[in-house]
C-alpha cells in the first residue's frame, strides 16, 4: 500500500473492519516504515474535512485506529485532557490492550458514533477506571490510567473505543452482544442530539432495537451477521 496517497475511512461494510488488526513486531515500532505509517494516520486525523463545496468544514477526530483507514497494523491515536479542558494533542498508542478495569459501583456512560459505523449510536456504560498498557513511537512500554470522573467521560470512552477497534469490534457489536439499543442518527442532528444527551435526554431520537439492526444491514458481509440463529 502507497501510505503517501490520501487516507478515507473504509465503507460501514467493510469485512476487514470485524478482523483484529496485526499487532506491530516489537522491534519494529520504532522502524522507519512504521513512523511513516503513524506519521501518514496522524495527518489524516488533524486535517480531515468533510461536507462539500462551500460546506466544507474541519473535522476533528478525537480518536481513530489505524485499521479504519486500511492500514492493518495495530495503533491507535486518542485526544487526551488536560486539567479537564480538550488538547489537539493526540497521544499514539502502538499494540494497544485494556490491561484492567475497576470501579464498577461507578459506571460511566457516553453515546459513541463511528466513521465505521456511519449514522449508527449507541449509548455505552463503562467503569470508572481503567488501566491501558501500550507501546509509544520509541518502543516504550507505558502504562496509562485513566479515571472516567477526573479525566472525563469521554476521554476514557475515546481510549476504549480506539482501542476496541484493534481487536474488530466496534461499539454497535458491543450494543448487539448486550442487547442494547442502537439508535440511527442523522448528521444534522448530530449537535442536538449531544445536547439532549447532556442534559439527560435519551428518549427523542429513534431507537432502531437489534433485530433492526440486523434486518437493515442484512446484505452486507459483517461478521456478526453470520449467525446460525439469524
Amino acid at each position: 500500500m502507497d501510505f503517501l496517497k490520501e487516507l478515507k475511512f473504509l465503507p460501514v461494510g467493510r469485512r476487514s473492519l470485524s478482523d483484529p488488526a496485526a499487532q506491530v513486531p516489537l522491534d519494529q515500532i520504532s522502524a522507519p516504515h512504521m513512523r511513516k505509517r503513524y506519521e501518514c494516520v496522524h495527518r489524516f486525523a488533524t486535517t480531515l474535512t468533510i461536507g462539500r463545496g462551500q460546506n466544507v468544514r474541519a473535522n476533528r477526530l478525537v480518536g481513530i485506529s489505524a485499521n479504519q483507514v486500511g492500514i492493518n497494523d495495530a495503533f491507535v491515536f486518542v485526544c487526551i485532557t488536560e486539567e479537564g479542558e480538550w488538547t489537539d494533542e493526540l497521544r499514539l498508542m502502538v499494540n494497544p490492550r485494556i490491561k484492567k478495569v475497576w470501579g464498577h459501583d461507578e459506571m460511566i456512560d457516553w453515546w459513541h458514533g463511528c466513521f465505521s459505523t456511519g449514522c449508527l449510536v449507541t449509548i455505552q456504560s463503562l467503569p470508572r477506571f481503567m488501566e491501558v498498557e501500550y507501546y509509544d513511537r520509541n518502543g516504550r512500554l507505558c502504562t496509562w490510567v485513566i479515571d472516567g470522573v477526573k479525566d472525563g467521560a469521554r476521554q476514557l470512552h475515546v481510549a476504549w473505543h480506539e482501542i476496541e477497534h484493534t481487536t474488530g469490534m466496534r461499539h454497535v457489536d458491543h450494543a448487539i452482544k448486550l442487547e442494547l439499543p442502537i439508535y440511527v442518527l442523522l448528521t444534522h442532528e448530530r449537535r442536538g442530539f449531544n445536547a439532549a444527551f447532556l442534559a439527560g435526554r435519551r428518549d427523542w431520537h429513534r431507537t432502531l432495537p437489534p433485530e433492526g439492526w440486523y434486518a437493515m444491514l442484512g446484505n452486507r458481509a459483517w461478521r456478526y451477521l453470520v449467525n446460525s440463529n439469524r
